[in-house]
């Protein structure tokens, strides 16, 4: 089954989400263009806005989120143990795989400095951690990252360029 794990880095802005077959997991604001079948949600800023927000489907959120937020959990709100210590991005992937997929297709990961959407919301240029948790999956996992042209290499990933990826969809 695939997977398909979809970030907020710029270079998903030219795929067309919803030509994305097999099941979708979004990170933090990607419910305001488009509706995965999960969201995995850890940052303080974007609690509020999801969480009254239409979306229905399971939400996964970082418990000390939520409550710094002075919110409680909606009746499709979960917090197992992989959200609380994790960005969203690695927490996505720890859904994918608890939900046993045979591929996981990673977008908008550039792993570098800019988002698509809340362009006011900036973050360190740190990614060690997310880099080296993906290293070690990919090598457990059959993982592929979407790159494009300004994303940070990461030489032990499979990657395919965005315009390879959109070319699939187009299948």
């Amino acid at each position: 089954m695939r997977i398909t794990v979809i970030g907020n880095g710029p270079s998903r802005s030219p795929i067309p989400l919803d030509k994305i077959e097999g099941i979708t997991i979004g990170c933090n604001e990607i419910f305001e263009e488009f509706t995965p079948d999960f969201i995995c949600i850890v940052d303080y800023r974007m609690m509020k806005p999801l969480y009254y927000s239409d979306y229905s489907n399971p939400v996964f959120y970082r418990k000390k989120s939520l409550e710094g937020e002075g919110l409680q959990p909606k009746s499709n709100w979960y917090s197992p143990i992989f959200m609380q210590h994790h960005s969203s991005g690695n927490a996505a992937l720890a859904l994918a795989i608890s939900l046993k997929a045979t591929q996981i297709d990673l977008l908008g990961f550039d792993c570098t400095p800019g988002r698509l959407l809340r362009l006011d919301y900036t973050r360190g240029a740190s990614y060690d951690l997310w880099i080296k948790h993906l290293i070690y999956q990919s090598g457990r996992h059959n993982i592929r990252r979407v790159v494009g042209v300004n994303s940070r290499s990461i030489p032990e990933v499979p990657s395919i360029t965005v315009e390879q990826y959109i070319k699939e969809l187009d299948k």
